[in-house]
């Protein structure tokens, strides 16, 4: 995503570590929301898989925490949120609404990002 530490260049808005259900992400702004807020997106190289957005779009914090699957349809408001460390060090509760929001890989476009 940054082919170098130094290529980072919004170190508060640089997503480091965070609540996901896979060991590794991808996002890319025209990633949708997770199609079950308790799952997640499935892990790549599972049927309907990929390293997308919706592996971070799980319940887990800012609300009621999932216990059991949540179907979400895009277009309709995300609740709840993930805890985020970024790479300056900080850590803040991420609303899943605003994921969209932050420096994910080097050319990130805001423009980009359409409806989840």
């Amino acid at each position: 995503m940054f082919p170098k530490p130094a290529s980072v260049q919004k170190l508060s808005q640089t997503p480091l570590f965070f609540d996901e259900n896979f060991f590794d992400t991808f996002p890319l702004e025209t990633d949708s929301a997770a199609p079950d807020l308790y799952y997640g997106q499935k892990p790549a190289g599972t049927a309907g898989g990929g390293r997308g957005m919706g592996c971070c779009t799980i319940l887990h914090h800012g609300g009621p925490t999932a216990s059991s699957s949540v179907p979400y349809k895009s277009g309709h408001a995300l609740s709840g949120g993930i805890n985020m460390g970024f790479d300056d060090g900080h850590v803040e509760l991420v609303k899943l609404k605003n994921l969209w929001t932050y420096t994910w890989h080097l050319n990130w476009n805001p423009a980009k990002v359409k409806g989840h």
